[in-house]
């Protein structure tokens, strides 16, 4: 891995859940592609095109501590010689003129998420590509970004369609990896190209299997009836163990020494995803999950620890 380079951390962009696609001006005939979603740890290799020199990253940003668990295997599952693959593919295909290239996937398998796949120890998928050129984000379409990624490409499900027709098909509960899959991903099949004020209507969209949903439909019922007030009970849908589980992967490990750490986290998820999903004001969202709910987040974050 490289070190002491001048680069930035660009974070993946946050998708849209299945059931908010109609909220967000999607172009329901727009030729998509489905991958399935791998449940693991979100991991990404940022490229500089000119030095060739790189560095591994989580959710929230570069990876600092080489031994820190699980991500210190990456340099063992994606070598040198991997990454310089990658950047001559990117060169070849987009004639030089790439500055910058973040490449994004999933870091699976033993001891990672609630990963009950075929794989004995770990891997990784790379599953999508995000590369600077002059001031815009460039978003691959599907065979460049199979030629980039290669081998470690995520397992494509379905022939590019219409994303409407996507959109109605239930994903299957089975993995393509073996075992229980989390669900599906849907990416434009022609390339993108986005301004970087853009990237927060990233045209992606998840579709989870109700086992990994993050939000119930239906709120809970509560023996006391005014125990909450009513945005409280709504904002309260978002509270859950899957949620717990996605933050987690992000980098922070389950356990009771980093519970404030995973709190912090876990609540300003809910407020970011509320505020998205809802169109509110986060003014109006934080006071909700870090007082009239922070006991609720408590009790689940302390759950999902203990039935490690």
């Amino acid at each position: 891995m490289a070190k002491g380079i001048v680069m930035k951390f660009l974070k993946y962009p946050s998708l849209t859940n299945h059931y908010k696609v109609d909220e967000r001006n999607f172009e329901l005939n727009e030729l998509m592609y489905a991958t399935e979603k791998v449940d693991g740890s979100n991991v990404s290799i940022t490229i500089d095109m000119a030095t060739g020199e790189y560095k591994f990253g989580k959710r929230s940003g570069f990876i600092k501590d080489p031994d820190e668990k699980p991500f210190n295997v990456l340099p063992d599952l994606i070598s040198h010689e991997d990454v310089d693959t990658m950047r001559e593919a990117i060169d070849f295909i987009y004639d030089s003129k790439i500055v910058e290239a973040h490449i994004y996937g999933e870091l699976y398998g033993d001891k990672i998420q609630r990963s009950n796949y075929d794989v004995k120890g770990k891997a990784v998928v790379l599953y999508d590509a995000i590369l600077i050129v002059e001031d815009k984000f460039l978003q691959p379409d599907l065979y460049d970004l199979q030629a980039i990624v290669n081998d470690f490409m995520v397992e494509t499900v379905s022939e590019p369609q219409p994303l409407g027709e996507l959109l109605k098909q239930t994903p299957s509960e089975k993995s393509l990896y073996g075992g229980i899959s989390e669900g599906l991903v849907y990416k434009p099949f022609k390339a993108s190209l986005y301004d970087s004020n853009e990237l927060e209507h990233y045209r992606v969209v998840k579709h989870k299997t109700d086992k990994y949903l993050e939000v119930r439909h239906v709120p809970k019922k509560h023996s006391q009836p005014h125990e909450l007030s009513a945005l409280a009970i709504d904002v309260e849908r978002y509270v859950t163990d899957n949620r717990v589980m996605n933050v987690s992967s992000h980098g922070i490990e389950l356990d009771f020494k980093n519970f404030g750490e995973l709190s912090k986290a876990v609540k300003a998820d809910i407020i970011k995803e509320y505020v998205r999903d809802e169109g509110v004001s986060q003014e109006l969202v934080e006071p909700v999950v870090n007082k009239e709910l922070n006991k609720q987040i408590s009790t689940v974050i302390r759950g999902v620890i203990n039935d490690r």
